[in-house]
């Protein structure tokens, strides 16, 4: 019996194997994974509207956490699969499927940078936020952690350019 993971990689996936810089996308998309791994077997109310801090903190292990075994996520072919098994035996299928979203997730936390104020940040870098107010922080907050890039005499410049960039009309078309 396997679990269907395939549809909650496939859009992370999909998106970044593109040719197009998605820098500004990342931090929300890794977030989006996890809360996929998470819609599996923890419920709701642990986990959506809670900030990135609260996720990666959020022990997946406690059974107040989680959801009853006949609501955890399997996958329609896994569930139609455990039919045909004895309903004595269908539990520990079950309990091993939860065992793997939890232990994924456990992974997640610990190696997805979910915290990284330089990654939320770039969000800013996206094209449909040009006009936000929180731009011209996030650039002065990037700017200095790439000093390979923008030497510390020029952060004020790359400063004013983003204040420039932020009132241009750019055509819809270019987004």
């Amino acid at each position: 019996m396997k679990v269907e993971l395939e549809p909650l990689f496939k859009r992370f996936l999909k998106l970044f194997q593109k040719e197009e810089p998605l820098i500004h996308l990342i931090h929300e998309e890794m977030v989006e994974l996890i809360k996929s791994f998470m819609r599996r077997f923890l419920k709701s109310d642990c986990f959506e509207n809670k900030s990135c801090s609260s996720l990666e903190k959020l022990d997946v292990s406690k059974l107040e956490n989680q959801l009853p075994e006949k609501k955890i996520e399997l996958g329609e072919n896994t569930r139609t699969t455990l039919h045909t098994i004895k309903s004595d035996k269908q539990k520990l299928p079950v309990l091993e499927m939860k065992k793997f979203y939890q232990t994924v997730v456990e992974y997640f936390q610990r190696k997805l940078p979910i915290n990284s104020e330089l990654l939320q940040d770039m969000k800013c870098l996206h094209p449909l936020l040009q006009k936000d107010e929180k731009g011209v922080s996030c650039i002065r907050r990037i700017a200095p952690k790439m000093p390979q890039v923008i030497s510390s005499g020029e952060i004020a410049s790359v400063t004013d350019e983003w204040k420039a960039y932020m009132v241009m009309d750019i055509p819809k078309d270019w987004i």
